[in-house]
């Protein structure tokens, strides 16, 4: 049950229903999941730990806050872990690697939303393909500690994208190619050519960046990183 419970208040969260800084009462949540109390007081805390809430001294539990400064600290974060995903990754034998990654991507190729569609939000099908192939990027890594790493940032990213998706007007944000930002990442990869893969990553986190923040950001090197433009 209490798995149950993170997973149902996690997914609320990603999606909007429960908003940044809303207070999350436990008899409200009881309700609302028809979930016992204990498992969802279990629940916040293991989700705290993961950053979709926050436990105030006095004050209970809070759906953890979304800033501009916060979203460009996890976007380098997801940039340097994903970096030395692929160097570690393209270390060893990469084979079976290759064909989850090239299965992942025509799995999503499959589900993306229409040009005319570029505005409105994203199915949750399309969220966990995306998922599913970002996750095969690293999954070769040989550590559980860095994917699960990996995964967090991922899940965190989503939740600044669906907050913008789900506020933005029809037709203020950029128009992108994201298939083939995917399938260029895909390429690199397939080539063993580790610092076109990580690079191209980074923009690819970079432009996303941007289309939330609503600004325009520069990609430095050495480290890869995004800062504000001056």
């Amino acid at each position: 049950m209490s798995e149950l419970a993170f997973r149902k208040i996690r997914e609320d969260i990603l999606n909007g229903e429960l908003q940044p800084d809303q207070k999350l009462r436990i008899s409200i949540l009881t309700d609302l999941y028809g979930i016992g109390w204990s498992p969802i007081r279990e629940a916040l805390n293991r989700l705290s730990t993961c950053g979709f809430v926050v436990k105030r001294e006095q004050q209970g539990f809070y759906v953890a806050s979304v800033d501009e400064k916060g979203l460009v600290e996890l976007t380098n974060a997801r940039i340097w872990l994903d970096e030395v995903a692929f160097r570690q990754t393209f270390c060893g034998e990469t084979k079976e690697w290759e064909e989850r990654i090239i299965i992942a991507l025509h799995r999503l190729s499959k589900c993306y939303p229409l040009a005319e569609d570029v505005d409105k939000n994203y199915s949750k099908e399309w969220r966990e393909l995306h998922r599913n192939f970002h996750s095969e990027l690293v999954s070769h890594c040989g550590s559980e500690w860095l994917i699960n790493y990996c995964h967090q940032l991922f899940d965190q990213f989503t939740r600044y994208r669906l907050i913008v998706l789900e506020k933005t007007h029809t037709g203020k944000k950029k128009k992108r190619r994201e298939e083939k930002e995917h399938s260029d990442i895909l390429s690199a990869c397939l080539a063993r050519d580790v610092d076109r893969a990580a690079k191209l990553m980074a923009l690819h986190y970079k432009l996303s960046t941007e289309i939330i923040l609503d600004t325009e950001l520069e990609l430095l090197e050495n480290p890869l990183r995004v800062v504000r433009r001056s």
